[in-house]
């Protein structure tokens, strides 16, 4: 029977046969605690009795809808995450064109370039508590000897959410100017070398060469760092733990204090479930934004 199948029938029957146990492993670690996460959060669940949830219906996204605490941080949140993805792309971008240029040492600085990110996240953020220290930390003691004045970087809520966020963009902009320079270096030269003899100067270059060949890499760079910095808990946990006032607080804290101080893993699966279509919401905004599979 196989012997009447044209080679592309034959083609695909393999491929799909290849991709199963990834597809099966996929399924296992993902769709599967998803769906039951959003089980969990049609229930009124203990944390100090999980495997006995009650049925509640609608009523946790009916709650959380409700809650201040939720829209707070929210806009948290997003303020958190696209500042930080602005911020990485515009830094990971400069880094990336620069080291992309020949000059003595540059091997060495892209390796240096690279330490912020190969830093546990636990470390750098305890080594930034202590550089933010309003007492003792290094960024004031400039500030006093230079300027003479210091700040509470981490004691009020701006001023908070802006170490946050410039933690969070020097931990991850090597990701993103590792990811930049790769692309950049397979540029082929000729298409610069004809915008040349076209008259066209080094901003027309970057505008019309540069940018639309980086916008597939730069749409999946952005993705990833929208959905990492979003669900991100161990940074601003550690730096600030959602303070001061909840200026810090985002989505991923307010469901671990929802399951867990508050005793009700079903509210903070709602939580959760509320984020995962954020992020599906964020991934259709991108997609428009870079278009990543428009014909070139």
């Amino acid at each position: 029977m196989n012997s009447t199948l044209t080679f592309e029938q034959r083609e695909k029957r393999l491929a799909i046969k290849l991709l199963m146990p990834s597809l099966v492993f996929v399924g296992i670690l993902i769709v599967l605690p998803i769906l039951y996460n959003l089980y969990l959060s049609f229930n009124f669940v203990s944390s100090f009795d999980p495997s006995h949830p009650k049925f509640v219906g609608l009523e946790n996204y009916k709650n959380l809808l409700q809650n201040e605490v939720f829209w707070n941080d929210l806009f948290n949140a997003i303020v958190y995450t696209f500042s930080s993805i602005v911020l990485q792309l515009s830094v990971g971008l400069g880094v990336a064109l620069f080291l992309n240029q020949d000059f003595a040492g540059r091997n060495l600085l892209r390796g240096i370039v690279l330490l912020p990110y190969l830093i546990p996240t636990v470390c750098a953020v305890f080594m930034a508590r202590w550089m933010f220290d309003p007492v003792t930390g290094i960024i004031n003691k400039i500030l006093q000897v230079g300027f003479g004045f210091s700040i509470n970087w981490l004691g009020t809520p701006l001023s908070a959410m802006i170490s946050a966020i410039s933690v969070n963009t020097w931990r991850f902009f090597p990701f993103v100017e590792i990811a930049l320079l790769a692309r950049l270096q397979t540029i082929s030269p000729s298409l610069y070398e004809a915008a040349e003899l076209d008259g066209a100067n080094a901003f027309r270059k970057f505008f019309h060469i540069t940018l639309p060949e980086l916008s597939s890499v730069m749409f999946v760079v952005a993705l990833l760092r929208t959905i990492w910095t979003f669900n991100d808990f161990q940074l601003i946990y550690i730096l600030t733990g959602g303070g001061p006032m909840d200026a810090t607080e985002i989505l991923p804290l307010l469901a671990y204090r929802e399951a867990f101080d508050n005793n009700n893993i079903g509210m903070g699966c709602t939580v959760a479930m509320f984020m995962t279509f954020f992020l599906i919401l964020a991934f259709a905004v991108y997609y428009k934004i870079f278009n990543p599979l428009k014909e070139r």
